[in-house]
């Protein structure tokens, strides 16, 4: 029984999430990490975007609950993220293919 509460409870913080009040501080994260880079991916790997992410991630969230939801996204889109950055996609559409925008 708890097991299906903080399932449902996670699935509804998850489009809760994607629905849009996330979509300025994805933004923010992104264009920070294109900052640090140079907007220059070629040599990046994704654990290094990943890091990057979650050192953003600390910066733009106290709730440790938020920061740890950012961190797992950051984890799980590091890769399409990275191709996304190479591709010279901004931040926008990052997000928005993400689902936080």
């Amino acid at each position: 029984m708890n097991t299906k509460v903080v399932a449902v409870l996670l699935i509804c913080l998850l489009y809760t999430v994607q629905a849009g009040p996330y979509c300025a501080v994805c933004t923010t994260i992104i264009d920070a990490v294109i900052k640090q880079d140079n907007n220059n991916f070629s040599n990046v790997t994704p654990d290094q975007l990943e890091q990057q992410l979650d050192a953003q991630c600390d910066v733009q969230f106290n709730d440790s609950l938020e920061k740890n939801l950012c961190k797992g996204f950051a984890k799980q889109d590091k890769t399409t993220l990275l191709n996304a950055l190479k591709a010279g996609k901004s931040s926008q559409e990052c997000c928005t293919e993400g689902g936080a925008c």
